[in-house]
Formats: C-alpha cells, sequence, structure tokens
C-alpha cells in the first residue's frame, strides 16, 4: 500500500514469484513514480517517492493452481483456496536508508 503526501492511498502489486518446492525465494520489485501497473484499488499510485509511507505485504496465495497461476502472482487476490498475509512492513517517508555499516557481519 502507498499512502501519498496528498491523502491518497493505492493498493498495488510490485513482484510475484511461485515459490520452489524447498521453501526458498527471492524477490524483487520497485515502484515508479506515476507508474499505475498492478494499481488494484483504481488509486493513483506513488506520487512522491520521498514523501509516501508504504507498506509492503508480502502475500502467501496458496498452492499453484496452473489456471490461475498468473493470476495468483500478479494480484492481490486469486487465492486457492484463501491468502494469507506472512509479513508486513512500514516503510515512513523520511526515514533514514539502512547501509550496509549499520549490519556488520
Amino acid at each position: 500500500m502507498v499512502f501519498n503526501p496528498d491523502g491518497s492511498v493505492s493498493v498495488q502489486n510490485a513482484a510475484g514469484h511461485v515459490i520452489d518446492e524447498g521453501g526458498g525465494a527471492e524477490f524483487g520489485g520497485h515502484l515508479k513514480v506515476g507508474d499505475t501497473d498492478g494499481v488494484i484499488d483504481g488509486g493513483p499510485g506513488l506520487l512522491d517517492a520521498l514523501g509516501a509511507n508504504v507498506v509492503l505485504v508480502v502475500r502467501d496465495h496458496g498452492p499453484k493452481d496452473p489456471g490461475t497461476v498468473d493470476e495468483q502472482i500478479h494480484t492481490f487476490g486469486a487465492c486457492n483456496p484463501t491468502c494469507t498475509d506472512l509479513q508486513i512492513s512500514m516503510h515512513t517517508a523520511g526515514s533514514a536508508a539502512a547501509s550496509p555499516d549499520d549490519y556488520p557481519i
């Protein structure tokens, strides 16, 4: 979800993948200012990359269904049989980005 500084809110799909049988996965995604691809609720998408609050939701859509797998990984719905939100992280506007020095090995 994107909470824009002007008060508008958007639910927008950024990435989706099928997890392998061993449970391993790698994720990556990004949203560009003004891009409305993947907007689910008709909202405006991301309007201000530095001023928006962003909530990242990792969602399990259930077992892969060959008939709807494209919808399962590219939408917020298409659950088989139910969806579960596994993790949620909040990223607030103006928060400092972490650097590798913040996490010494």
